[in-house]
């Protein structure tokens, strides 16, 4: 229990101040002041969110890249989709700078049963905290423009079957080739009606605009 209590304090030190809640306070959404900042309010769901309550996620983490010079995706932050305080069944709200990102990681940080998703590794990063990892591509993108609040919709995570190895292949370090793939759909009508009753300006302001899966 020790351990699992250090490993949440090192999550939440990781993640930043990016963390769940409303950026606006359920007040009005300053549209303006997003605008003239470059920044944009993402509002997304997870089929980790879903985990019956005996099996709850304590925190779901998810890790955004963008694209280096090469094409490929690099960490450029990570953010706390549900904390440990988060029982509400209401999408994830987000501040973040406008541009384009890409999902490469999403975790389910529990004492026992946790889940990591990622997409493959070009480059491994830090052996510690995997900082400085590189991506071939992302689980799903998305892309936000300065005083937007964009739905980018759920993410869910479909197993597959795995391709049968050849005699002559090499392993790739740090894939999971045909583990499985990820899956956009709308947002659940009963977070979508609980996003409303608790943030009704926000939701009353957001523009649906899927996220785009790729093949992992």
């Amino acid at each position: 229990m020790q351990r699992f209590v250090v490993l949440v304090a090192l999550v939440i030190g990781l993640c930043g101040c990016i963390t769940t809640g409303s950026p606006t306070g359920g007040g009005a959404v300053p549209v303006e002041k997003l605008r003239a900042e470059s920044k944009s309010i993402v509002v997304v769901h997870t089929s980790l969110h879903d985990r019956p309550y005996l099996n709850r996620c304590s925190m779901i983490t998810a890790e955004l890249s963008q694209r280096d010079q090469s094409g490929q995706h690099v960490v450029v932050r990570t953010v706390t989709l549900q904390g440990a305080l988060d029982f509400q069944k209401v999408p994830s709200r987000i501040e973040l700078p406008a541009g384009e990102y890409g999902i490469v990681r999403v975790s389910c940080v529990r004492e026992r049963g946790g889940a990591n998703y990622n997409a493959r590794i070009a480059k491994r990063g830090s052996i510690i905290d995997g900082s400085g990892a590189v991506y071939e591509q992302p689980i799903a993108a998305f892309t936000v423009a300065p005083g937007e609040v964009v739905d980018i919709g759920s993410l869910s995570f479909a197993s597959r079957p795995r391709p049968a190895p050849t005699p002559t292949a090499l392993p790739r370090i740090g894939s999971s080739p045909g583990a499985f793939a990820g899956v956009v759909s709308p947002i659940p009508d009963l977070w979508l009606k609980n996003l409303a009753e608790a943030d009704p300006r926000l939701y009353e302001a957001r523009i649906a605009r899927p996220m785009k899966a790729a093949g992992i």
